[in-house]
């Protein structure tokens, strides 16, 4: 396999200045210079090649850009929504903010500048950012000017209204935009039932339907005419279908494999054949090296591998068990992603998962009846049966929660894996049962939660503009503050799959500082969609006491005397072995005079109050209390300006350590206890 050496190499480059997937690079460094010390021929020319596309992966991370800076460029409109288009150059994708009447595929030439991906964002929930690179883009081109150089004649964006327009019920219209589109609001029921499911990649027209359908509509041809024939027939009935979701990289990626076996058929070995898909893949990063991020560029790359190389497993007479061989290949190949995005996995879950495929692509055949205009009234009632059926499904009792499998985590896994493939390959029986019992028994000791059992940590949640700290003391855990943001399910779509990937399964106690929504909104939707036993607010009697850990409420200032909501907010103390911490809520210096005349306190980590208003943290009282690190809890470019310039004047006065959740997102503190 004389590319993949090449590719193995172009992927090291392109991610080894990644500090949380180094190792990998470095490991897929050395897999290719193996490789090459395996080829006994052009040895030398081979390993030029290597370090060349090293280099030109690493290059990509060298080049640099300024803010701000002007440019001309013509470019092609590959997506247009309500308040932004993407667009697309000779040699890079940008995303612009604008709700200029532009269409999908006009081509433009903008006078503008670029600047960095920022957008407000929440612990564990949807990121735009994210969204973006794994589209190919990182970084904006904001416009100035724009002149339309070409306007493409067909509006793709009313077709698209056009056909959902044909459905009545709102959950029908989910799933034919997230199926035929790619478009699934992540506030939608719909949205949360199929993450719950861990089956969100079906909902999302996933390669895996788009062949069914290609090759099928192909098999259907080919009892009329020949082999080839019939493929091309099937991809000019399709070519509407490809040309409404182009920027989309799986559909691309089916395309071109499609095209490429189209085009070989019968006249490539299986060697040939292997080489030339793998320097599709080396061209693809080349022209776009952030797809290396992209789960559909890297997914199928990896599954195909293992397949290559996992022929003696997977042989067998019966259909139904190399059926059942190859999902299991498909199930352990994807687990470290489904780990990533459902913060755990289901067993259970993971296996309907592989049995709904079925039932995925008979919707994803209405929803493309539709798209090219037929419609009939029971196409509702599919989709609304469908909704309720998956609605009701629920084996939760076996989720098992886990964080996310880290670098070298991810490494041990996929090497024992490949171990186990490898010693089945050359039938050694002996090592490659000892192979699968030792990978299962790592598998195992890593689900159970034995770090939780000798740690505590205190987490301040991002949660955008407002206020959730996690404290968690072995594997128990308490919550102080649940943000609340209007119109947005922050429990579900933040906090619980956050709390899953710390390993925990139910709360021994809520306390609310006080009844301000950024601080209490998520309460009602956290207590209906997790296990939560107990919570505590200003009216509560303090201190409460939970074995090894003890709250104390500081704010025992006169109820009486209080107009300020802000002034009833719990000021939370609790000592964790040697560490001090202190929680000031939304409190004022009105109340942080009051804690410094009743108590005398030396705290080593403050939340500081009221999002670094500059109504708290008077320098008086930061010089008393002398925190060794102060944590601020604000959203990015929030329309109050918190933090206040003249607190953070204040922290650097006093040289006192601080973090912003608007600026790193969720904040850690681990000890060993």
């Amino acid at each position: 396999m004389f590319i993949l050496p090449l590719l193995l190499a172009l992927i090291s480059g392109l991610i080894i200045f990644n500090i949380n997937i180094l190792a990998l690079g470095i490991l897929l460094l050395l897999i290719s210079l193996f490789l090459v010390y395996k080829n006994k021929t052009n040895r030398k020319k081979l390993l030029i090649f290597i370090v060349l596309f090293f280099l030109i992966g690493l290059s990509h991370n060298l080049i640099t850009f300024e803010e701000n800076s002007s440019y001309d460029l013509v470019g092609i409109v590959i997506k247009k929504e309500e308040n932004y288009i993407i667009l697309r150059t000779f040699n890079e994708k940008f995303y612009c903010y604008t709700s200029a009447d532009i269409s999908l595929y006009d081509i433009i030439k903008v006078d503008g500048y670029f600047g960095s991906l920022n957008f407000k964002e929440y612990e564990s929930a949807f990121s735009f950012k994210d969204y973006l690179n794994k589209l190919g883009i990182n970084r904006t081109l904001n416009i100035e000017n724009f002149s339309l150089i070409f306007n493409f004649p067909f509006d793709f964006n009313s077709y698209k209204e056009k056909i959902l327009s044909n459905f009545n019920s709102e959950i029908s219209k989910q799933f034919v935009s997230s199926l035929l589109f790619g478009d699934l609001d992540y506030k939608s029921e719909l949205k949360n039932i199929s993450n719950n499911l861990m089956i969100s990649n079906l909902l999302s027209t996933s390669g895996l339907l788009l062949n069914f359908i290609l090759y099928g509509i192909s098999r259907v041809f080919n009892l009329f005419c020949e082999k080839k024939v019939s493929r091309i027939l099937s991809l000019l009935i399709l070519a509407p279908f490809f040309i409404f979701n182009i920027y989309r990289f799986s559909f691309l990626r089916v395309l071109i494999f499609y095209l490429f076996n189209l085009f070989t058929l019968g006249k490539l070995k299986e060697y040939d054949k292997t080489n030339f898909i793998y320097l599709i893949y080396l061209v693809i990063l080349i022209i776009s090296p952030t797809l290396i991020y992209n789960a559909g560029y890297y997914l199928p790359l990896l599954i195909g591998f293992i397949f290559r190389i996992s022929n003696l497993f997977l042989k067998s007479k019966s259909k139904i068990v190399k059926s059942i061989k190859t999902k299991i290949i498909v199930l352990f190949t994807f687990l470290p992603y489904t780990i990533k995005v459902y913060h755990g996995f289901n067993l259970i879950y993971l296996i309907f998962g592989l049995t709904f495929i079925f039932f995925f692509k008979v919707l994803f055949i209405i929803a493309l009846i539709s798209f090219y205009g037929i419609y009939f009234p029971f196409f509702d009632d599919i989709y609304t049966f469908s909704f309720n059926f998956l609605n009701k499904i629920n084996f939760s009792l076996f989720n098992i929660n886990l964080p996310e499998l880290n670098q070298f985590y991810l490494i041990i896994y996929y090497v024992l894996f490949l171990i186990f493939i490898y010693f089945k390959e050359i039938n050694f029986k002996k090592f490659y049962r000892f192979s699968l019992y030792f990978s299962l028994s790592c598998l195992v000791l890593y689900i159970l939660p034995l770090r939780n059992s000798f740690t505590y940590e205190v987490s301040f949640i991002n949660v955008s503009q407002g206020d959730s700290t996690l404290i968690r003391y072995k594997n128990k855990a308490y919550l102080i503050d649940t943000g609340g943001v209007v119109n947005y399910d922050l429990a579900t779509n933040s906090l619980i799959p956050y709390l899953k990937s710390k390993r925990i399964y139910s709360l021994e106690a809520i306390f609310i500082t006080h009844y301000d929504f950024d601080h209490y909104g998520a309460l009602e939707s956290l207590k209906n969609n997790f296990n939560v036993k107990n919570i505590y607010d200003y009216n509560s009697i303090f201190p409460i006491n939970d074995g090894n850990i003890e709250f104390y409420n500081l704010n025992t200032y006169d109820k009486h005397l209080i107009d300020d909501e802000n002034d009833q907010s719990l000021v939370l103390y609790l000592k964790i072995k040697d560490n001090d911490f202190l929680f000031m809520g939304d409190a004022t210096t009105k109340i942080e005079n009051y804690i410094l005349e009743n108590y005398d306190l030396d705290i080593d980590y403050l939340k500081l109050g009221h999002h670094g208003s500059k109504s708290s943290s008077s320098y008086d009282f930061l010089k008393e209390i002398d925190p060794k690190v102060a944590i601020i809890s604000c959203g990015l470019n929030n329309r109050y300006n918190h933090p206040n310039d003249e607190v953070i004047e204040n922290l650097k006065k006093l040289n006192i350590e601080y973090h912003r959740t608007d600026y790193e997102g969720t904040i850690s503190y681990e000890f060993l206890i």
